[in-house]
């Protein structure tokens, strides 16, 4: 679906399940009223609904308990609709994140965690409640959500639980007329986070704008990063910027991408250095890279004693230093055919760091069980396959 211009936004390959996923549980939710878990369910009722904001919103848990705890005591007697609105929300809020933030184990446990919650007496098709398969494997998550995802949980719950309430009430022409047009949604967003007086939630605004409407909106979580790549690109945004980052990053990205002939994606270069130069420059990072027993071989001391680091991943090929994700996660794809998504992700994600993400100046770290080694990268990768493919893939480390 298309909204606003109708131009090019980044679709990355990894959220791509993950996104129709979200859109399966929250948008058809809305739409029909059912539930994704249980189709048989009316959760998603303007009551249900209703339910749910006066146990979690109306009756905040301030204790320093878990946010899983607490929702645990706030839902505590509810019907079993309430409950699996609450945990289909769960997976809406946690499946578009990468693992580094949420595992996606953890993800599971939480949302079965929820859904046991629902009394034992209830009707034959709310038993043995779970996260369909077809929706499981979307719990890989694809975006970093930044910190308040971590900080603020119940900041994005309660903009979710406002926002179904608020859309479940009208008629369903009303409602299909919100969830076709990216602009009145974002609209409403935004009354909502003004309605409940603070910001801390509009990362969940952000992230649900892109996972509904993924041609108009960057899978970007931070308001202050779309500020930021807007100020850096400010003289290629078609005409002059707007004022509104959203509008001026659909402009931007759709001129970006008729230019260069591919989809934009501002977190990967050649776009990332333009508007984070500043912290690419001056900003020194650390990686932590795995020496010691790497398939049985312990590489460190060869690290030492000739001075650099390298990560394995032996069924994939030489890829050129500096490759961009997209292409990494290709080459990943075809050397993998046969793995887990999971493995993917990780595969695709480690060689992207250590190929294009590393800077020379970054530290890096490998420990053994007795020893910490520190170095400091010197220069870009290069591929040497003369000790074997397991130490293949090097940065020259002092």
């Amino acid at each position: 679906m298309r909204g606003g211009r109708g131009g090019t936004v980044a679709r990355r390959p990894d959220g791509v399940e993950v996104v129709a996923a979200v859109r399966r549980v929250f948008r058809d939710g809305l739409l029909t009223g059912k539930s994704a878990f249980a189709p048989e369910s009316a959760a998603w009722t303007a009551a249900t609904a209703t339910d749910l904001r006066a146990r979690f919103v109306d009756r905040p848990d301030e204790s320093s308990d878990t946010f899983v705890v607490k929702l645990s005591r706030q839902l505590a007697g509810a019907p079993a609709e309430t409950i699996v609105l609450a945990a289909e929300l769960l997976f809406v809020n946690m499946a578009p994140l990468v693992p580094e933030q949420i595992g996606v184990a953890k993800k599971l446990q939480l949302i079965r965690e929820v859904l046991s919650w629902a009394e034992p007496d209830v009707p034959d098709f709310l038993r043995h409640l779970a996260v369909p398969p077809g929706l499981e494997s979307a719990l890989k998550g694809f975006l970093h959500g930044g910190q308040g995802f971590l900080n603020y949980r119940w900041a994005q719950f309660q903009i979710l639980v406002l926002l179904v309430e608020r859309l479940a009430g009208p008629p369903r022409p009303e409602r299909e007329a919100l969830l076709d047009d990216p602009w009145r949604f974002r609209d409403l967003c935004f009354a909502v986070q003004d309605s409940v007086g603070h910001k801390k939630g509009r990362a969940q605004i952000h992230v649900l704008l892109h996972a509904l409407f993924p041609d108009t909106f960057q899978p970007i979580a931070s308001a202050h990063h779309k500020h930021e790549i807007v100020k850096a690109f400010a003289d290629e945004i078609p005409g002059r910027p707007t004022g509104d980052d959203d509008k001026d990053l659909l402009a931007l990205s759709t001129f970006l991408a008729e230019r260069d002939g591919t989809p934009v994606d501002f977190y990967d270069e050649p776009w990332v250095g333009r508007w984070r130069k500043g912290a690419v420059e001056h900003e020194q990072r650390g990686w932590l890279v795995r020496g010691y027993n790497v398939d049985g071989h312990d590489f460190i001391p060869a690290w030492v004693r000739d001075g650099y680091c390298s990560v394995s991943w032996r069924e994939v090929p030489e890829i050129p230093a500096g490759s961009p994700k997209q292409q990494v996660q290709q080459a990943v794809a075809e050397a993998l055919p046969e793995a887990s998504a999971q493995l993917r992700w990780a595969a695709a994600y480690q060689l992207h760091v250590f190929l294009t993400v590393m800077r020379e100046g970054d530290l890096v770290v490998t420990v053994t069980p007795d020893e910490v080694h520190v170095g400091t990268v010197l220069g870009p990768a290069t591929y040497d396959a003369s000790d074997g493919l397991d130490n293949a893939r090097r940065r020259p480390v002092r």
